[in-house]
């Protein structure tokens, strides 16, 4: 039941389900960068937060992604201080963009599963250094966001083709019935 509902992605914001898999998705996302953190690795370098937000948003659909990408830093910074706080909004906003920009590509298009996930990854990444050029007027640091954290969206692109090969296999179109 529970794989089923996975596949099918039939959370909705009134089940209790979707605030559940949410706050496992938000622990793990407090958890896992302070893990890197303890070996001397930044958040930066391999991007965990939206690491989490896309499985989150690929597995459990757009609504749980959403929750994750808004509630995961703002606890994160609530109780360890990171993400620093002049650098929350640029996180959040680009995780709010990957959660919707997920489910709409591969929701309601007909491209390729594997390359719509790419363009995905493309367009988040571009999305967070348009705004951060747009309130910086500093390319520099608009570049940096993308320089620092290749070896996550590396991660990332890894994590895709395994889901391709897992869930898309044999697949054009969509995930199945979906509600929305």
């Amino acid at each position: 039941m529970i794989a089923q509902d996975l596949i099918l992605n039939k959370y909705q914001f009134s089940s209790y389900k979707t605030y559940i898999w949410s706050l496992v998705f938000i622990a793990v996302n407090i958890i896992l960068p302070s893990i890197f953190h303890a070996f001397g690795i930044t958040g930066q370098i391999f991007l965990p937060i939206y690491f989490l937000v896309l499985l989150s948003s690929l597995i459990l659909g757009w609504r749980v992604g959403l929750i994750t990408a808004i509630f995961s830093p703002l606890f994160s910074f609530l109780l360890m201080t990171m993400p620093a706080l002049p650098i929350l909004p640029f996180v959040i906003f680009k995780g709010v963009v990957l959660a919707i920009l997920v489910c709409l590509v591969l929701e309601k298009t007909k491209i390729n599963k594997f390359l719509g996930l790419v363009l995905v990854l493309l367009l988040y990444q571009l999305a967070g250094f348009s705004v951060i050029y747009f309130f910086t007027l500093n390319l520099k640091i608009a570049l940096m966001d993308i320089k620092i954290g290749y070896p996550g969206l590396l991660l990332q692109l890894f994590v895709i083709v395994l889901f391709s090969i897992k869930f898309y296999a044999g697949q054009k179109m969509g995930r199945g019935n979906k509600q929305d």
